[in-house]
């Protein structure tokens, strides 16, 4: 399915698409030519490195998307589909308004979960690999996702009892990315970033 056209998506998964070109685009930018000293370097104790931005993204990633992946398959299975408006559940509003808002700089800071939280130095190319990988699969996603109904499709979330639809996933997902490149992209522009 994700040979669609890009013309043919759904509003909402175009701009999943448009968040997942820029932070593509972004982080080649980012990781091109830098030294495993470089990739692993923090401006200060608190703040995390490129390597640690881009493997909290490989950590949460490698979670969510045999989630998103699954809801997919199931919704296709159930022939859950629809052209929109979507309804979806109001605290999956509340997480994708809390940590999957694409403003930048980020109004909120959260503290990542265990199983996201990367180690304090990552291996430069398996986590550039890792993360381009995952892209990938985000992007075939979004494009199989078009023609369900994105309000109905639902996976659930690491939290207990909770269920997010496909388009809460999808869009928490695309800002969550984009604020971690982000926040990588300062690493690089610090005044003290190693020559």
């Amino acid at each position: 399915m994700s040979d669609q056209s890009e013309a043919s998506l759904h509003p909402d998964l175009k701009e999943c698409l448009s968040r997942i070109e820029s932070v593509r685009k972004r982080a080649q930018a980012m990781v091109e030519g830098l030294s495993q000293e470089q990739f692993n370097w923090r401006p200060n104790p608190k703040r995390w490195s490129i390597g640690e931005c881009l493997g909290h993204l490989v950590l949460s990633g490698e979670k969510f998307m045999p989630r998103i992946e699954k809801a997919i398959q199931e919704g296709r299975q159930k022939g859950k589909t629809g052209t929109g408006p979507f309804k979806h559940g109001f605290m999956g509003n509340m997480m994708v308004k809390m940590s999957g808002d694409a403003t930048l700089p980020p109004k909120r800071r959260f503290k990542a979960p265990g199983f996201a939280r990367p180690a304090a130095t990552e291996p430069l190319d398996d986590t550039v690999r890792r993360f381009f990988s995952l892209q990938d699969r985000f992007e075939a996603a979004v494009k199989d996702s078009n023609g369900l109904d994105l309000g109905a499709v639902k996976a659930p979330s690491p939290m207990p009892v909770m269920k997010f639809s496909l388009g809460q996933w999808l869009a928490m997902t695309s800002g969550h990315q984009l604020r971690h490149v982000w926040q990588a992209e300062q690493v690089r522009k610090d005044g003290g970033f190693p020559a």
